[in-house]
């Protein structure tokens, strides 16, 4: 795992950088969303009765939850904010009460599930909101060597003629923030230097003189101990950089919002600050538990904007949740469509049901994004679609093709470099950039804007694109010139 140091060398100069927390007095309110519902998650119990009458593993189209033949099943436990109970640590070990909603991956045994008094004690418990089944989310990615080191995507969304209508002041505004929920960011990255999110709570000294980043304490009482720069949910700590050899993260942040600094690529929002949540760590996969809390994380801790390059093709109880949390919080949501070419339903019992990006059509804070090729403008046809679902598109690479993902977009990788990746992942933060630069803009004028505004605003913006008939709900591709001209005039 990358050292902290050069990070910590930023935070002394960069405590008083803009990170004010959002209260988390909307934690109480998305209890909400587990109100009149079964706690025992019926869609848990369907899979382990399935799964009791299968002889061998089996899985769903996209990996997202294997079926075994063992005895026991995993599963998402929700518990409730400040509360702990003895049926909380039987089941996942933990021995204290948490700030905030947390989500956790326990293993219970099969016949436990049907048994009428384990029922009865999840009902009664106090601090259990919801048992689920447990999925096992994915990068919407495929990766691909760096190229021609040119963005046509930058054109292609019209950002160059889009920063015109920007003056010098307004440009200077760093006054967002963009939640990268992903593998983590190198923030070393001569691109991405600047664009350091710090958590004001968790900066400068303690009154030992102990900095804070480092002395082991919850400052700032967010339930998260120094996390400084972000929070890394594989490891349970603040190094929210990458693992070696994970770049997913790096690139999908150069995309929303790499410098302009004359080096390098420059993202569609230079100036919004980076908010790093790893979530994979080293691997193409994992759970929906870390995803929840990522996202009640980021929503806690003042991102204006959340990106989700991931996904699976599975309803769960717990992500909705999760989401509908961010949502009301007003936080733009922007996530990946996926890669599988298959078209998404809004039926939360549908095989083609896409969590959490079928969630968009619920939530009008949450956009769902495909892929067109920034150099026919044409739709990627590795992407995933739906006019019930998806609402705009953006460049996901330069060229694919029905047999192969083409030329990438390019953006940054750890170790100040480049790569070009192509695949939904790369739409959805040219999209989250736009909703950071829009909310930035607003703001440098007195206004807050809701989310459901900005998502407005970026739909309404969008061009008309023929490619996308019957795949994107009006057939819409993202369009930052015109973005920004609504927003002047």
């Amino acid at each position: 795992m990358k050292n902290l140091f050069i990070a910590t060398l930023i935070i002394l100069s960069a405590c008083q950088q803009n990170s004010a927390n959002k209260t988390a007095a909307s934690a109480q309110s998305s209890m909400a969303n587990f109100e009149g519902i079964e706690k025992l998650d019926p869609l848990l119990l369907e899979e382990a009765e399935l799964s009791s009458n299968t002889n061998s593993s089996i899985s769903t189209r996209s990996n997202a939850l294997r079926l075994q033949s063992s005895s026991r099943l995993d599963t998402t436990i929700v518990v409730d904010s400040n509360c702990h109970s003895q049926l909380v640590q039987n089941l996942t070990s933990i021995k204290k009460q948490n700030i905030g909603i947390r989500s956790y991956n326990s293993t219970i045994d099969k016949d436990t599930l049907f048994d009428p008094d384990f029922n009865k004690q999840i009902k009664e418990d106090p601090c259990i909101l919801s048992v689920g089944p447990k999925l096992v989310m994915k990068k919407r990615i495929t990766l691909q060597d760096a190229e021609l080191y040119k963005q046509d995507h930058i054109q292609q969304i019209k950002l160059p003629e889009a920063l015109l209508r920007v003056s010098d002041k307004e440009n200077k505004n760093e006054n967002t923030v963009i939640a990268i929920i992903d593998d983590g960011v190198d923030f070393d990255h001569q691109d991405l230097f600047d664009n350091t999110w710090y958590n004001r709570g968790e900066t400068g000294v303690d009154k030992n003189g102990i900095p804070k980043y480092k002395n082991g304490i919850d400052d700032d009482r967010n339930g998260y101990i120094d996390d400084f720069i972000g929070y890394n949910f594989v490891d349970q700590n603040n190094n929210a950089l990458p693992y070696a050899n994970s770049n997913h993260g790096t690139h999908v942040a150069g995309l929303a919002a790499a410098r302009s600094n004359l080096i390098g690529v420059s993202g569609v929002h230079g100036r919004a600050k980076i908010m790093s949540i790893n979530v994979f760590g080293n691997s193409l996969y994992t759970s929906n538990a870390l995803i929840e809390n990522a996202i009640r994380y980021a929503a806690d801790n003042g991102a204006d904007v959340i990106n989700l390059s991931l996904g699976v093709k599975k309803y769960s109880r717990s992500v909705e949740a999760a989401i509908a949390y961010a949502n009301k919080s007003n936080v733009v949501v922007v996530v990946a469509a996926g890669n599988e070419r298959e078209k998404l339903s809004k039926n939360r019992f549908s095989k083609y049901y896409e969590s959490p990006g079928s969630l968009a059509a619920f939530y009008d804070g949450v956009i769902t994004v495909t892929a067109i090729d920034s150099s026919t403008e044409r739709f990627s046809t590795y992407s995933n679609f739906g006019t019930d679902v998806v609402e705009i598109a953006a460049p996901g690479s330069e060229t694919s093709s029905n047999l192969t993902f083409g030329i990438g977009l390019l953006s940054t990788i750890p170790n100040n470099q480049y790569a070009r990746y192509s695949g939904t992942s790369m739409s959805a933060p040219l999209v989250a950039g736009a909703a950071s630069l829009a909310i930035s803009l607003l703001k440098s004028k007195g206004i807050r804007p809701k989310n459901s505004h900005i998502k407005k605003l970026l739909i309404q913006s969008a061009t008309y694109n023929s490619s996308l008939l019957s795949r994107v709900k009006g057939s819409k591709a993202l369009n930052v010139q015109a973005l920004i001209k609504s927003i002047k005039n």
